[in-house]
C-alpha cells in the first residue's frame, strides 16, 4: 500500500519537533510495510529527503526573504498573529501542497492530509479518484470552525473526504457538530513509541537536590498558557516547598516566563526547542509533567510523559481528560494557577503517589492502544476500508 501525507509541518531533519507527531506515524506505517510518502513546505534550513524510511516532497511556496508562515512555532495562525504580513504567504503555500498532491497521485493508493486546512482543503481539491483521509489534531478545529470563510472551508474538507479524523473523541463530536458526516468521522488516536521512552537518558537536570523537579513540553504561546505555570510555581514556593521548573519550547511568551520567573524570583529554567529524543531525557528525569493549556486535541506530550512513567498534572479539558485519570494524574481547571498550585503541592509531599500515577499512566497507554504499532495498525485498517469502498 501506497500512502501521500499532506502537512504543513514536518521535522526538517530528525533533530526538529515540528510535526514530530506526523512523522513518527508515518515511521510506525514504514515499520508495518506501508510505502509513505510525504508532500511539506520546503524549510530554509536544513531539509532531508528522506527520514527514517519515508520519502519526502519539499515543496517551495515563497521566494521572498524574511519569516516563512510554515516556519514558525505553534502553526499558521499564531505566526499570522505575530506577523501579520504574511498572511499573503498563505495562497502560495496553499498552491505549493496542490502541486504536490497532483505530482504525487497517481503514485498513492490513498491521500492523507494532516490538518483541515489548507492541507486537507488542497488534498480534497485536487485528489481526483484517489481516496482522501483528513485528520484535524485540534488546533486547527478550535482557530477555524465556526466563522465565515473558515467555517466554509471546514464544512468544504468534511464533506469532499472520504474519511474524517479526529484524535479525540471530544474533537469526533465537535466535527460533527460543525457538519461532518457521522458515519465517515472517526476517532483515531495518535500513539508513542514504548521502547524509545524506556530507553531514554535521565542525565538532563544539572540541579542535584530535593525540588519538585517540573517539565513543561510545548510552545510557549497563550493557548498552552505557560504563565499559569510560573505563578502557580510562586504559590508553590510561598507555601515552603522546594520546586523548579523546565519548559521545553519557544514561542512568543517565552521573554514574559523568563521576566515574570525573574521578578518573582521563581526557580525555572527555559531550555528552548530540543531534539525528540531529548525531550524523552526529560520526561525520564523529572518527577512531574505540567500542561495548563486552555485548548488541546489529545495531546502527544502527555501520552509522553505516560509512557515514561510520569505523573501529569493538566487541565481538565477536552482530549486530556480522555488520557488523564484519577489514577493516572491531577486534572485542574483551565486557567487557574492556585488549583494547579494546590496539585503540585499534593505531588511535592508525596512520592509514593508521584510513582503509584506514574505507573498507572504507563499501563494506560498499553490499556488505550496508544502505543506506535496499535495505532499504526488502526489507521492501515481504515485506508483498507476506503480502498475498498472506493472499488465498489
Amino acid at each position: 500500500m501506497k500512502v501521500l501525507f499532506v502537512t504543513t509541518s514536518y521535522p526538517a531533519d530528525e533533530n526538529d519537533p515540528r510535526g514530530i507527531h506526523v512523522h513518527r506515524l508515518a515511521r510506525s506505517l514504514v515499520a508495518e510495510g506501508i510505502d509513505v510518502r510525504v508532500v511539506a513546505p520546503e524549510t530554509r534550513h536544513s531539509s532531508v529527503s528522506g527520514l527514517d524510511g519515508v520519502v519526502i516532497d519539499r515543496r517551495k511556496y515563497w521566494f521572498g526573504s524574511g519569516p516563512r508562515i510554515a516556519e514558525g512555532l505553534g502553526g499558521i495562525a499564531p505566526n499570522i498573529r505575530r506577523r501579520p504580513w504574511t498572511a499573503v504567504q498563505v495562497p502560495t503555500l496553499s498552491a505549493a501542497l496542490a502541486r504536490g498532491v497532483m505530482a504525487n497521485r497517481d503514485w498513492a493508493d490513498v491521500i492523507h492530509a494532516h490538518w483541515l486546512y489548507p492541507a486537507g482543503l488542497m488534498a480534497t481539491a485536487v485528489a481526483r479518484q484517489t481516496p482522501v483521509v483528513v485528520t484535524s489534531h485540534g488546533g486547527d478545529l478550535n482557530r477555524m470552525g465556526n466563522r465565515g470563510f473558515t467555517a466554509w472551508m471546514v464544512k468544504r474538507v468534511l464533506r469532499r473526504a472520504d474519511r474524517t479524523v479526529a484524535v479525540s473523541e471530544a474533537l469526533r463530536h465537535r466535527l460533527i457538530d460543525v457538519g461532518g458526516n457521522e458515519r465517515r468521522t472517526r476517532f483515531l488516536p495518535l500513539g508513542v513509541e514504548l521502547e524509545r521512552a524506556q530507553r531514554a537518558d535521565t542525565t538532563t537536570w544539572i540541579e542535584d537536590d530535593d525540588s519538585l523537579k517540573i517539565v513543561f513540553v510545548g510552545s510557549l504561546i497563550p493557548r498552552k498558557a505557560p504563565l499559569v505555570l510560573v505563578a502557580a510555581l510562586g504559590q508553590v514556593r510561598d507555601a515552603g516547598l522546594p520546586a523548579r521548573a523546565a519548559f521545553l519550547g519557544d514561542g512568543d511568551l517565552a521573554g514574559e516566563v523568563e521576566q515574570l520567573a525573574t521578578t518573582e524570583d521563581i526557580r525555572i529554567r527555559l531550555v528552548g526547542n530540543v531534539p525528540p529524543d531529548d525531550v524523552r531525557s526529560w520526561l525520564a528525569s523529572s518527577d512531574v509533567m505540567v500542561l495548563p493549556s486552555l485548548s488541546e486535541g489529545r495531546p502527544v506530550a502527555i501520552m509522553e510523559a505516560m509512557a515514561a512513567g510520569l505523573p501529569v498534572v493538566a487541565s481538565d479539558i477536552g482530549g486530556v481528560r480522555e488520557l488523564v485519570t484519577a489514577d493516572t494524574g491531577l486534572l485542574v481547571p483551565a486557567g487557574d494557577p492556585t488549583g494547579l498550585a494546590q496539585a503540585l503541592m499534593m505531588l511535592a509531599g508525596d512520592a509514593d503517589l508521584r510513582d503509584r500515577l506514574g505507573s498507572a499512566g504507563r499501563s494506560r497507554i498499553g490499556d488505550l492502544g496508544l502505543t506506535a504499532t496499535s495505532v499504526a495498525l488502526s489507521h492501515r485498517h481504515l485506508y483498507e476500508e476506503v480502498l475498498e469502498e472506493a472499488r465498489q
